[in-house]
């Protein structure tokens, strides 16, 4: 009996070209509640394409993304809307980062590819130099943020737009 063909995942840089894979993974993900229109998600890529990264998986030599994690510079306590472009008033921070959206396709979960996806992006200079990193935890992830070392803060800013069981969360990689 042959065994089974290794599957490779490789962590790389985010790039323009992902955009269908990324739209994908959204819809498996999220199903349409948390969808994005294209150009809001080209803008992130934009806006974080040194801090943004995919997890490509291949198998039998074909590669396909099975997640991604999409994060910025962006103002402590200031929640980008859903489905809406930066404001890159908000892009100027260099100590505060964000965590605008991590998604997996399903099949890939519990195999540690959201772990390798936020080493990633904390490896980054640009992060490695933050006081705090946040995202707005949705479809009741808040106890999977807690296990990465975020807490929801006690103010929370405006996050309707993510659903009634939205909750902003902050993680301090250095104090003030």
């Amino acid at each position: 009996m042959p065994g089974r063909a290794p599957v490779v995942i490789r962590i790389r840089h985010i790039h323009e070209a992902d955009l269908d894979s990324l739209n994908h993974l959204q819809v498996l993900a999220y199903g349409y509640d948390f969808l994005e229109s294209s150009n809001v998600i080209l803008d992130k890529i934009r806006q974080g394409k040194e801090t943004s990264f995919v997890a490509e998986q291949t198998l039998h030599g074909h590669s396909s993304l099975v997640g991604y994690c999409l994060s910025h510079a962006y103002d402590p306590q200031q929640v980008p809307p859903l489905n809406s472009l930066l404001n890159s008033a908000q892009l100027t921070s260099s100590r505060h980062w964000y965590i605008h959206d991590l998604s997996l396709d399903p099949a890939a979960r519990g195999q540690g590819i959201a772990r390798a996806l936020l080493d990633a992006v904390y490896a980054e200079k640009a992060v490695q130099h933050c006081q705090t990193i946040a995202l707005v935890a949705v479809q009741n992830s808040v106890s999977f943020w807690q296990k990465q070392g975020f807490v929801v803060t006690e103010e929370q800013p405006e996050v309707s737009s993510y659903g009634e069981d939205a909750r902003y969360m902050v993680k301090v990689l250095a104090p003030d």
